[in-house]
């Protein structure tokens, strides 16, 4: 009977992202992002379709910035270079110092970056991630994640 009730809820909670093709995320190791640690993520698309990418990340309040500046980088399964750009996103009102981003639990926020919209083919793809800050390491980043999803025509 729990495991019923148990199992119910996990399907209410998945079924509710019907765009969601790919969401992972990748711990940082003593919550202190290095500057030369680039962060890959093998993707693997099952059916062609147009997809948006995304940057995920979590943060707390450790994090000593209003903004985090990011570099990417979407190949394909040949190495061709098919998106790169820099993004920055305000974590943190610049003039309160407020957090911004969902907030999760206690001091802890998600923040998500789009990167591109594309045509994919059935494949194999890696986005790269890195943050291009000033500092060497980014102390208060606690994960950084990739969404894919359904981006319609």
């Amino acid at each position: 009977m729990m495991r019923a009730a148990f199992f119910s809820v996990l399907v209410a909670l998945f079924s509710c992202d019907q765009k969601r093709i790919i969401e992972e995320y990748k711990n940082i190791p003593n919550n202190s992002w290095a500057v030369g640690d680039t962060i890959r993520f093998p993707l693997s698309i099952i059916a062609p379709d147009t997809v948006n990418f995304y940057c995920n990340i979590r943060n707390n309040l450790d994090y000593p910035f209003s903004r985090i500046f990011i570099h990417y980088t979407l190949c394909d399964s040949s190495g061709r270079i098919l998106g790169k750009a820099m993004k920055e996103r305000y974590l943190f009102d610049a003039k309160t110092g407020e957090p911004l981003g969902q907030s999760g639990v206690g001091d802890v926020f998600d923040h998500q970056l789009f990167l591109q919209k594309m045509r994919v083919a059935k494949g194999s793809y890696q986005l790269k991630i890195a943050h291009k800050m000033r500092s060497d390491a980014l102390s208060g980043i606690l994960d950084v994640g990739v969404r894919v999803e359904k981006g319609g025509k």
